[in-house]
C-alpha cells in the first residue's frame, strides 16, 4: 500500500474529466477524482495482493482437510472426497478517499514567480532563518509591538504590560511570516525609499538600462499570466491535492492493512 500511494501522482495523473476553476465544478472535480483514487487504488492493491492472498488460503485449506482427515479410519481415508476449494473470495479495500481529503483547500490563484511576495518567501524560508533575522529586525519589532498580550493569569484580557517589556520567541516559520507581513506593513513607508533608490541607480545606470530591465521585468510576467491557463491551473490542482491525499493516505496504512488481515482470518 505504501508503494501504491508513492505512485498516486500517475494515478492522479490519468484522471480525466473537465476542469474549470468555478466552485460549483470544483466541487463536481473533486468528487469524481475522489472515485478515481479510490478505484484506482483498490483495483492495485488487489492485482498485487490477491494471488498471493488466495495462495495462502488455499494452503490453509488443504492443511485443515488433511488435518480432518486423520481423525476418519484408515480403510474412511481412501474414500474421502476433497471439494475444490472456492475462489471467489476477494478483500474490500476501503479507503474513503472522499473523507480523507474533505479538508482540502486548493489555490490555484496566479501568483508571479519574481513577485515581491515569492521571492520573500524564497529568501526568508525556514532554512535561511539567519538572514530572516538579519533583514527582519526592525520589522520584527514593529509587527511585535501590533500584537496584543495576553494576561496569563486571566485568559482572554489584555494584559496592560508594554509589547516591549515582552521578548516573544519565534520558531522559524512564525519569524519568517512575521518579516514577510511586517515588510508588507511598511510599503507606505517605504514609497519616499524606492524613489531616492531609483534616482541613485537613474544616476549610475542611466535610464536605458532601467527601461530595459523594467522591460524585461514585465515581459516575464505577461508571459507567465497568459501561460496560466486552465491546463495550468488544472495541473497546479492535482499536484496539490496529490501531495494532500498521499499524506492523508500514509496515516491509514495500519488500519487498512489490519482491515484487510481481519477479512482474510474470518
Amino acid at each position: 500500500m505504501a508503494e501504491e500511494i508513492g505512485r498516486l501522482g500517475v494515478l492522479i495523473n490519468d484522471f480525466d474529466h473537465p476542469f474549470h476553476p468555478h466552485p460549483g465544478f470544483l466541487f463536481t472535480y473533486k468528487k469524481e477524482l475522489n472515485k478515481h483514487i479510490e478505484n484506482g487504488l483498490g483495483r492495485n492493491l488487489m492485482s498485487r495482493c490477491s494471488n498471493s492472498q488466495t495462495q495462502i488460503i488455499h494452503e490453509s485449506q488443504n492443511e485443515m482437510t488433511e488435518e480432518m482427515k486423520k481423525l476418519l479410519p484408515q480403510s474412511a481415508q481412501e474414500n474421502v472426497m476433497v471439494a475444490s476449494p472456492r475462489n471467489d473470495f476477494e478483500v474490500s479495500y476501503r479507503l474513503e478517499i472522499h473523507d480523507l481529503c474533505s479538508d482540502f483547500e486548493e489555490d490555484i490563484e496566479f501568483h508571479f514567480s519574481l513577485g515581491w511576495e515569492a521571492l520573500m518567501k524564497k529568501f526568508l524560508a525556514p532554512r535561511n532563518a539567519k538572514l530572516a533575522v538579519a533583514m527582519g529586525k526592525s520589522i520584527e519589532r514593529d509587527v511585535k509591538n501590533m500584537m496584543p498580550n495576553q494576561d496569563p493569569a486571566h485568559p482572554g484580557q489584555v494584559s496592560t504590560r508594554r509589547n516591549s517589556d515582552v521578548v516573544p520567541r519565534y520558531n522559524d516559520d512564525e519569524l519568517t511570516l512575521a518579516v514577510v507581513q511586517g515588510v508588507a506593513s511598511l510599503t507606505s513607508r517605504t514609497t519616499t525609499l524606492v524613489v531616492v533608490v531609483g534616482g541613485l541607480l537613474w544616476r549610475v545606470m542611466g535610464w536605458k538600462v532601467i527601461v530595459c530591465c523594467s522591460g524585461l521585468y514585465t515581459g516575464l510576467y505577461v508571459i507567465e499570466r497568459l501561460r496560466w491557463t486552465n491546463s495550468a491551473k488544472e495541473k497546479a490542482f492535482k499536484k496539490q491535492f496529490g501531495s494532500y491525499a498521499t499524506e492523508k493516505l500514509q496515516l491509514v496504512i495500519s488500519f487498512t492493512s489490519h482491515n484487510c488481515s481481519l477479512q482474510v482470518q474470518q
